[in-house]
């Protein structure tokens, strides 16, 4: 089965600017595929590319195994999408922009809108106008637009931007249900690692034009680095005690004990009973885990920082 992405060494360049550099990738029916990067790593400019708004310099992208060019119109009938800051005409209501989208894609049921809307947590919003809504509202707005024709796949740029905490969470579930109920191939763009790692099943790093790496959402917890953290009431004390003892042990300017050493880590409660042994009690002891983001910067500065 041909994937519901692709895209095969897909390049574009402005000018001396390398936006996307031979960027390969696939995604298959069902997923929910985060896309990160930095801003300026070249994520809109592969969607603008997916979505066939602008020609890529060499290089193909494909959905539903078709490859994407001027002419492959029927394409976008089941395909949904939300790209940068969602447009809307400010002057119409929520109801009135999507009864426009309604008759664009030849959508014969007129409770769509009242679903979508009510799906989307719009209902408070349904007659007023697009221009006085805020940025999560708009960005609700913007969402419907692109489920409005229950599409298979949905390409959405920064989905979450915007919204509060709770509309986070309203969204995350509802694209979550999407994915695993009813089987929409969900592809993401975010800056926003920490939601995108509770969202998507795989996670593909994007810097400066280049997929750096893919991960399985199920193997971050392999490569995430963690440490244990160590205070006592004497800390340099405490330092020398677990050096005799052959553990690796840095002191931080905040006068904790990170130990990296994977006993260590496994096995926490040797290191108290060594410091209690020797009169110097942990006051406080705990494994600290590596979060998304400073292994996304970890990613980045291992390919030679964050330059240009």
């Amino acid at each position: 089965m041909a994937a519901m992405i692709q895209t095969k060494e897909l390049t574009k360049h402005f000018g001396s600017n390398h936006a996307v550099n031979g960027l390969s990738l696939e995604v298959d029916q069902g997923e929910i595929y985060g896309f990160l990067g930095l801003n300026g790593a070249g994520k809109t400019t592969t969607i603008r590319m997916l979505l066939g708004m602008i020609r890529p310099d060499s290089g193909s992208a494909y959905v539903f195994g078709q490859r994407v060019d001027a002419g492959s119109h029927k394409l976008w009938a089941s395909v949904g999408y939300m790209v940068e800051t969602p447009y809307s005409y400010p002057e119409l209501t929520v109801r009135e922009n999507l009864e426009i989208i309604r008759r664009l894609r030849g959508i014969s049921d007129r409770k769509a809108i009242d679903a979508i809307i009510d799906k989307l947590q719009l209902t408070a919003y349904r007659d007023r106008k697009a221009g006085t809504l805020s940025l999560g509202n708009g960005q609700r707005l913007g969402l419907a637009k692109a489920m409005l024709h229950d599409p298979q796949v949905l390409i959405l740029d920064e989905p979450t931007n915007g919204l509060d905490p709770a509309g986070i969470v309203e969204v995350r579930e509802l694209l979550r249900d999407l994915a695993l109920n009813h089987g929409v191939t969900i592809f993401i763009s975010s800056h926003i690692l920490g939601e995108v790692s509770r969202l998507t099943t795989r996670i593909g790093i994007v810097h400066q034009g280049r997929l750096l790496q893919e991960t399985d959402v199920k193997e971050l917890q392999h490569v995430l680095r963690k440490r244990l953290l160590v205070q006592t009431r004497d800390s340099e004390a405490g330092r020398k005690r677990l050096l005799q003892a052959g553990y690796d042990v840095k002191l931080t300017e905040a006068g904790t004990l990170m130990i990296i050493d994977k006993r260590a880590i496994a096995h926490p409660d040797q290191i108290s009973k060594l410091l209690a042994y020797a009169d110097m009690p942990p006051t406080l002891i705990q494994v600290e885990e590596e979060d998304l983001e400073a292994y996304f910067l970890r990613m980045i500065e291992a390919e030679g920082g964050m330059k240009g």
